[in-house]
């Protein structure tokens, strides 16, 4: 099923700004394919990737694909354990080239509370300068 939402981020459908494909055991290998197509997508402004048994790899073609796309606000990356320091690490510097992403959800995925509190802080930063209402009232959602 997670896969049918993969190929469907390739089309940019316009309906399509949610992608929730959680606890479908996307592994690594699913989660370089929603990398791939993320890279492109300019709909989807929501992707919740929680409880899929990501780890470093997948976690390091999530962020190359931050690196190109400039649609995404939401990431949830929830509960997979393995994603690890290194891994957040990656997701970090993404944040340096991507600028649009306001929150990412990194609970249980083993990064330490320094890296945790850099990304809370760019995040932070950046809705700080959203003032747009919306965004304001948005709660941060990247706890270790």
């Amino acid at each position: 099923m997670w896969r049918a939402e993969v190929e469907r981020m390739h089309t940019n459908d316009a309906a399509q700004t949610e992608v929730v494909i959680g606890g479908q055991v996307v592994r690594d290998e699913g989660a370089v394919l929603v990398a791939e197509a993320l890279k492109a997508n300019n709909t989807v402004t929501l992707l919740n990737l929680a409880s899929n048994n990501i780890s470093l790899s997948g976690a390091r073609a999530l962020a190359d694909a931050l690196r190109e796309n400039t649609t995404l606000l939401y990431l949830i990356l929830r509960q997979n354990y393995a994603i690890s320091e290194e891994g957040a690490t990656a997701l970090e510097e993404a944040l340096e080239v991507n600028t649009t992403l306001l929150e990412m959800d990194l609970v249980s995925t083993g990064m330490s509370l320094d890296t945790f509190n850099r990304i809370q802080a760019k995040l932070r930063d950046r809705r700080a300068t959203e003032r747009m209402g919306y965004y304001d009232t948005k709660p941060a959602m990247c706890i270790p």
